[in-house]
């Protein structure tokens, strides 16, 4: 059906942006870890 195939849709972008969001977390918690050992 139309709904799902949307959804399935809706579900692969979000994951993509979890995926970004998480890279860009683990970046961020990486620096902040370097910055702290100085």
């Amino acid at each position: 059906s139309p709904n799902q195939s949307a959804g399935s849709r809706l579900c692969e972008t979000d994951d993509l942006a979890s995926e970004e969001s998480d890279k860009a977390f683990r970046k961020t918690f990486i620096a902040s870890s370097l910055s702290e050992d100085k």
